[in-house]
């Protein structure tokens, strides 16, 4: 549900490649033979192009360039692909042993220095779980691994992710590759997230709110509804969206300006600055910082915030 800020996106694939290359050097005979196998299963003339560049290279420099556009390739690009017709992750790690065999060598901390840079320290899938870069790092891939063997190394088809997503993501075919984090017009407001009054229940004002989720295409309603099931996990999270429509019925932009034009603040240097600080600690609002990407629910903070000031 956040994109993956692409801000420093340079020097993060810097990072990767100097960490992988090693591993693409030490393995150069077992990677060309998966490739050369590759080719054989019918890719498309752009992978086919890079293959015959790899195989052909007379040195370990016109290698590793060849293999640079593989690692690298764009989303658009690596939708091009057709799926390898397998049954399953036994005959990839039989197949395509070198790639998987590079593809898990390549350790945690690797990924946690390029996230660092990137800033991302929460799934971006869910926005609702910490990634634990130290023990549990998951990177799920986008293309999955068992059908695309390919694009097992390629970069930005490794999206960091918690384990809960990973697992009901697995290797469910994606068609739409906007739902992908690092895509550039990954949409962050396809999903809207609204707390609401539900009449027909009863009880304590807990259990009148319901939280309801829209969906402005059937592609995101099709993933995040159906294949990670996030609105369960939501709907956990009435207790928090209770305490932020408290918070917003006190501490808005109404009694801000009330503030601000109290007497005893009025006309003092910087005031309104310090408001809005004050209320914004108030609100326990995780959007202060405006960096989604480390902030655990803050695209369903910036959600409900976001309508209650349309209400103001």
């Amino acid at each position: 549900m956040q994109r993956i800020n692409l801000r420093e996106i340079g020097e993060a694939k810097r990072k990767y490649w100097d960490c992988i290359v090693p591993f693409l050097l030490k393995n150069k005979a077992g990677l060309l033979f998966d490739l050369k196998k590759a080719s054989n299963n019918s890719s498309t003339p752009f992978f086919s192009d890079i293959i015959i560049e790899a195989e052909k290279a007379s040195n370990d420099s016109d290698y590793l360039s060849a293999l640079e556009k593989l690692i690298f390739a764009s989303l658009d690009e690596m939708a091009t692909l057709p799926a390898k017709t397998s049954n399953g992750r036994n005959t990839f790690k039989t197949e395509y042993k070198t790639i998987n065999k590079i593809n898990d060598d390549v350790g945690a901390k690797c990924f946690k220095d390029i996230m660092e840079i990137l800033e991302v320290r929460i799934c971006p899938y869910c926005n609702h779980a910490f990634i634990d870069y130290e023990t549990a790092f998951q990177k799920d891939h986008f293309f999955a691994k068992s059908k695309y063997p390919l694009l097992t190394l390629s970069f930005f088809n490794l999206v960091p992710s918690c384990s809960y997503c990973n697992t009901k993501k697995s290797t469910k075919e994606i068609h739409d590759i906007k739902l992908n984090p690092y895509h550039m017009n990954f949409n962050d407001d396809a999903i809207r997230m609204k707390a609401v009054i539900d009449t027909e229940k009863t009880g304590s004002i807990k259990d009148l709110i319901d939280l309801r989720f829209c969906y402005s295409s059937n592609d995101y309603h099709e993933f995040y509804l159906k294949k990670l099931k996030l609105e369960t996990i939501y709907k956990n999270d009435i207790g928090h969206v209770l305490d932020k429509i408290r918070a917003y019925s006190i501490y808005n932009e109404f009694y801000q300006k009330l503030l601000s034009e109290n007497s005893v603040f009025r006309n003092q240097k910087g005031i309104q600055a310090f408001i809005s600080e004050l209320c914004d600690i108030a609100l326990h609002s995780n959007t202060r910082e405006g960096k989604p990407n480390k902030n655990i629910l803050y695209k369903l903070d910036k959600d409900i915030e976001e309508e209650f000031e349309k209400e103001i």
